[in-house]
């Protein structure tokens, strides 16, 4: 099953993860992942950082 947000960009393959694979590729690099009750947790993901009204700077990789 395949879920998507209309006006969102289609995922590149890299950022699937599946039964036997947690660890998805971006860009920055590799996020390892855990797979516990069919849920997939990705912690501590670094989104973006930004001071209060400016725009969010990219993460370092």
């Amino acid at each position: 099953m395949t879920a998507s947000i209309v006006g969102a960009p289609a995922l590149a393959e890299e950022f699937v993860a599946s039964q036997s694979k947690t660890v998805v590729e971006t860009k920055k690099g590799s996020l390892v992942g855990a797979l516990d009750d069919g849920i997939y947790s990705y912690l501590s993901v670094p989104y973006a950082h930004a001071d209060r009204f400016m725009p969010a700077e990219e993460v370092a990789p």
